[in-house]
């Protein structure tokens, strides 16, 4: 006997199944690769840290402050993990995504202490920016203008504007970084 196929995809008991088991989730302790799964199949909230400074330049260059162009400005990212699900080894302005059960200002929290060390100072909310072709999903990301206080460290550096590493995020540097650009340009 041959079971019926919703629009979905999966016959009625499959559907089921699923469902029961999604029901047994509990979402604070979603693990990667099941946070991956489901995020194919929902929109998800990123929030992302646009950190831009002029280049620190010596006094002895002789450089007026008044003069300094957007060649001179510096983007702070992070460099993911080797094995990253989405961007292994890439460089990225750092972010995360509000999980469920999570808040947004839990995970803004998080991502200064996990990023930032906690010396990420948010300035001002730049733009949503919506990915629908992300390689995990459909992201919808809230963009910060942010200061960072802290030193470079073993996963974070300082790059030129236009000289960002090749193993950039694509999305990061087509989008993200543009809408912090802009913002800070504006600000003077």
């Amino acid at each position: 006997m041959s079971q019926n196929v919703l629009a979905n995809g999966l016959t009625f008991e499959e559907e089921n199944n699923l469902i029961n088991l999604l029901l047994k989730v509990d979402p604070t302790m979603m693990g990667t690769r099941l946070f991956d799964a489901i995020a194919s199949k929902t929109v998800s909230l990123a929030i992302e840290a646009v950190c831009i400074r002029y280049k620190p330049f010596s006094k002895t260059l002789g450089i007026p402050e008044d003069e300094l162009e957007l060649k001179n400005l510096q983007v702070y990212m992070t460099q993911r993990l080797p094995d990253d699900t989405a961007y292994p080894k890439e460089w990225h302005c750092p972010g995360s995504v509000v999980r469920p059960g999570d808040n947004f200002y839990n995970a803004l929290n998080r991502l200064n202490q996990a990023e930032f060390g906690g010396m990420m100072f948010p300035r001002q909310f730049v733009a949503d920016v919506n990915n629908r072709n992300e390689k995990r999903g459909h992201f919808l990301s809230k963009v910060y203008l942010c200061q960072f206080k802290g030193e470079e460290n073993d996963r974070g550096k300082w790059f030129d504007i236009n000289n960002l590493p090749k193993e950039t995020v694509h999305f990061h540097r087509t989008k993200i970084i543009p809408v912090g650009l802009g913002a800070f340009v504006c600000q003077g």
